[in-house]
């Protein structure tokens, strides 16, 4: 209402966390039940009352999309249509993409290196080499998974924040960086 931020209706889970937590659910429920007052200023949200502020940052401020390239990739997720599966494995399995057009891939068996390209959000694999050695499981489905995603016909990326999406035909994969 104008700059006070008015609430009602309000309702939770209720998960039986430990003390700690649910002392902070009940402090932050008070503080917005409180009719704190609400600035807009640029990428800045604030809510104050008379005890405390809290300031929220628009998320691209606070974590800008990363650069494809110069940046190592942790794989850590495997999309087959509307499916994804994590595996229990350390370390992840890591991609990086060079300045001088070159890719490597480093699946937790084998490494896979070779040259890109990019036009747009669309990433051209060139045929690359790869080392074969005989993985067991789970490493053999992911090396399976990614070479299928890098010998698609159709690649696509898409970077949020820390976290890339590659896109192949039928299979996407998904990486993080720190």
């Amino acid at each position: 209402n104008g700059d006070i931020f008015e609430m009602s209706g309000l309702y939770g889970t209720e998960m039986g966390c430990d003390t700690e937590l649910m002392e902070q659910d009940t402090w932050l429920i008070s503080f917005f039940s409180s009719s704190p007052t609400l600035v807009h200023d640029g990428n800045l949200l604030t809510f104050a009352n008379t005890q405390a502020s809290i300031v929220f940052v628009d998320e691209e401020i606070a974590f800008p999309d990363q650069p494809l390239i110069g940046v190592t990739w942790n794989i850590d997720t495997y999309i087959e249509n509307e499916a994804a599966t994590n595996y229990n494995i350390d370390p992840y399995p890591t991609m990086s993409f060079n300045e001088d057009g070159s890719f490597s891939v480093m699946t937790g068996c084998n490494g896979i290196g070779g040259d890109y390209s990019i036009s747009g959000n669309t990433l051209t694999i060139e045929p690359f080499d790869m080392t074969l050695i005989a993985c067991d499981e789970p490493l053999m489905s992911i090396e399976n998974h990614l070479v299928f995603v890098f010998t698609s016909s159709s690649i696509t990326y898409e970077i949020d924040a820390n976290r890339l999406y590659i896109n192949g035909d039928s299979k996407s994969i998904s990486a993080f960086t720190e």
